[in-house]
């Protein structure tokens, strides 16, 4: 699952790398009939990546903060390269 949300990200424009990661501790899997599944959400995402454009580069991150009970997205960091 991951793999594919990275190739599906990587399509966008100035995209240079990302990196998905599924925290599997919060995937429960437990099913009360045959028709139940997880759902992939934001306490689940973990996100890294990294945009170019032109002489700009951003670190980029998708982060679950449970002190917010948030997914936060936020820029680490932008450099001139």
């Amino acid at each position: 699952i991951e793999r594919g949300f990275e190739a599906a990200i990587s399509c966008q424009p100035f995209v240079k790398s990302v990196r998905i990661i599924l925290d599997r501790d919060k995937i429960v899997g437990t099913k009360f009939s045959e028709f139940d599944y997880d759902e992939i959400t934001g306490k689940i995402i973990r996100a890294e990546i990294v945009l170019k454009y032109e002489n700009i580069e951003v670190n980029a991150k998708i982060d679950w903060i449970e002190e917010m009970q948030y997914p936060l997205m936020y820029i680490e960091k932008i450099n001139e390269v």
